[in-house]
C-alpha cells in the first residue's frame, strides 16, 4: 500500500487533482444516475446507460483545462505584481 502512496505522491499535482475530481464527479453521477431517472423517465433507460459514460469522460477532459487555465493566471497575475514592484523600486 505504501507503494501506491508513493507512486501517487510522485505525480504532478494537476493530475492528481483530475483524477479526485473525477473520481468525486463520478460517484455523484452514479448517485444522481440511480436517483433521478425514477422522477422523470423509466429506470435504467438506455439514455441513462449511455449518458454516464460521456460524462464521465467530458469531466475527464475538461477539468484539467481549468486546473491549466487557473495555474496560468495566477503565473500571469505574479509577473505583473513583480513588474509593478520593480517600477516602484
Amino acid at each position: 500500500m505504501d507503494q501506491i502512496w508513493k507512486w501517487w505522491a510522485k505525480l504532478p499535482k494537476w493530475i492528481r487533482d483530475t483524477i479526485q475530481v473525477v473520481m468525486a464527479m463520478t460517484i455523484l453521477l452514479i448517485i444522481y444516475d440511480l436517483a433521478v431517472p425514477p422522477m422523470t423517465h423509466k429506470p435504467y433507460s438506455m439514455s441513462t446507460l449511455i449518458s454516464f459514460p460521456f460524462q464521465v469522460i467530458l469531466a475527464s477532459l475538461w477539468w484539467p483545462f481549468i486546473i491549466t487555465s487557473k495555474r496560468v493566471l495566477k503565473q500571469k497575475k505574479k509577473r505583473q505584481k513583480n513588474g509593478r514592484q520593480k517600477l516602484n523600486s
